[in-house]
């Protein structure tokens, strides 16, 4: 049996004492207990040990100051039971449930009255003030909470009491220790938690490759020769770099034109003494030296001289172009250029000549 009261002010337990009597068969026993400041709150309390409880059995309670008598009462047996402090315990299951066991502590002997009790369990989020309370037989060996009605990833705080049927439930025991348990984290959850993880990672693995290709391809291009370049080049203002030689072929067509006051002064000279064998001759031997043909007397002479012009060129650029598809070099390239231009004047000249 167990008595505590509160004080409003910090008082000396001692002082204080509680008689007990209670009446067996044809006598009465009693009991004296002294009161002790209790280890768990500010109250004082004390305890005695009776030999076994019956029920509608009378008990006399008389508390004293000294001697100075503050309070008496009757309580009978059924009315003030107050079951042990349980122990409880909590397991997480695969499926993310939990299950919570008690220890009741009573012995086995007391199994009737253990089989009429009730466990009354609460569970609040950490810091919260909301509770959950849930009351089970303590015939049953467990209660099992389902982790999808609590809150994903959050850390609970649960606690357990007992009361008994012999006064209905009236009077609750002490409230356990309490056991902490944490709930299952959501796939939302999972998501948000992995998703920012992921993209760092994806980040430093990119930045990490870039790294990697930059510097291996440094190291390419430092086994590429690199050209020289004249420590001197642009110092001096106006500076360019030589023209590239070309190389061109050593055929070469030239063909001069005639001044058009020569070319009359011939023609009339030719025509006044067209019996003189040396005049002719002189005419002729002055055109062959130009690359032409004589001039004789009027249009014949003209068209002659044309004719004979341009088979000399044309004679000059088939050689070329035979020289061109059979050795296909940078100064045949070259020399195709320049036969391309003399054609071209030679088309000119006879179109003069005509």
């Amino acid at each position: 049996m167990k008595c505590s009261f509160e004080s409003d002010g910090l008082i000396s337990c001692s002082e204080y004492k509680l008689n007990i009597t209670h009446p067996v068969v044809d006598w009465f026993l009693t009991y004296t207990c002294i009161f002790e400041r209790s280890q768990h709150s500010a109250s004082c309390e004390c305890k005695i040990e009776v030999q076994g409880f019956v029920l509608t059995e009378i008990f006399s309670t008389t508390l004293l100051k000294g001697t100075n008598v503050l309070l008496a009462k009757t309580f009978e047996t059924g009315n003030f039971i107050k079951p042990k402090t349980p122990v409880v315990s909590v397991q997480k299951t695969e499926k993310g449930n939990f299950y919570v066991t008690w220890d009741n502590q009573y012995k086995k002997k007391g199994k009737f009255f253990a089989d009429n009790l009730r466990i009354h369990l609460t569970y609040r989020i950490e810091g919260g003030h909301e509770t959950i309370s849930k009351t089970v037989s303590n015939s049953q060996p467990l209660y099992e909470i389902v982790g999808a009605h609590l809150q994903p990833n959050t850390n609970y705080i649960l606690t357990a009491r007992m009361s008994t049927n012999y006064n209905e439930h009236k009077i609750l025991s002490d409230e356990s220790e309490p056991v902490e348990f944490t709930s299952s984290s959501s796939p939302h959850e999972l998501v948000k938690m992995v998703f920012p993880a992921l993209c760092v990672g994806l980040i430093i693995i990119i930045y990490t490759i870039f790294i990697y290709v930059s510097r291996m391809k440094m190291n390419w291009w430092d086994k590429i020769s690199k050209p020289k370049i004249d420590a001197n080049l642009g110092e001096e203002k106006g500076h360019i770099l030589p023209p590239s030689r070309m190389n061109l072929s050593p055929i070469h067509v030239d063909i001069p034109k005639l001044d058009f006051q020569e070319k009359k002064k011939l023609i009339s000279a030719s025509s006044i003494d067209t019996d003189n064998e040396k005049s002719s001759h002189s005419v002729e031997s002055a055109a062959d030296d130009y690359g032409q043909a004589g001039f004789g007397s009027g249009s014949d002479k003209e068209n002659c001289s044309a004719i004979n012009i341009s088979s000399r060129v044309n004679h000059a650029l088939g050689e070329d172009f035979k020289s061109f598809f059979t050795n296909n070099t940078p100064s045949n390239e070259g020399t195709a250029m320049v036969v391309k231009s003399v054609g071209i004047s030679s088309s000119k000249d006879r179109n003069r000549a005509n």
